[in-house]
């Protein structure tokens, strides 16, 4: 499978990525998060129109990358302004916010793409730090094949209610 990883060109490609989010996350998190809880496959106009505020601030500050095989199958959102991190995120590192694959392809190595393209775009970084949902022990698996330590714990809120996460971090070549 051939996969090339890029920015994000138009906010189009912006709506493709955050429908495999979608997907992902109901994939990886039905075991985790109520139904209820969980995002619908599809977008409605209203979430459309908020995202393209979204995609503005994303696109003048972070780095949103896509991995296109014919069409977005993953995407990538890195986050290294130390005012847009989340609090878990100490101030000399970088924060990857999210890296979600379409389901049908995880396992094909599109995740690792993404992953190696979020660490060659944090040149200013000590580590790269994300949050996971202490559940997810298939995404654990990966950020651990990968080189991530588990470095501390944390929450997620999700329909109001709190969940339990772990903070894995990767020293990176400066």
């Amino acid at each position: 499978m051939s996969v090339t990883v890029r920015p994000v060109a138009s906010f189009e490609e912006y709506l493709t990525a955050m429908r495999t989010w979608r997907l992902a996350w109901r994939a990886a998190f039905d075991h985790v998060v109520p139904a209820e809880h969980l995002p619908s496959a599809e977008l409605t106009e209203a979430r459309r129109d908020s995202l393209e505020a979204v995609y503005d601030d994303v696109r003048d500050r972070d780095a949103v990358f896509v991995a296109d095989a014919g069409g977005v199958v993953g995407y990538a959102h890195l986050v290294t302004d130390t005012d847009r991190t989340g609090a878990f995120v100490p101030d000399d590192d970088a924060e990857l916010h999210a890296l979600y694959v379409r389901p049908d392809r995880w396992g094909e190595g599109v995740g690792s793409a993404l992953l190696e393209r979020v660490e060659s775009a944090c040149s200013e970084a000590t580590r790269l730090v994300l949050q996971t949902f202490a559940a997810n022990e298939d995404g654990r698996a990966f950020y651990r094949a990968r080189g991530f330590e588990r470095v501390g714990d944390h929450t997620f809120e999700v329909g109001g209610e709190s969940y339990p996460t772990v903070v894995l971090a990767k020293p990176l070549r400066n």
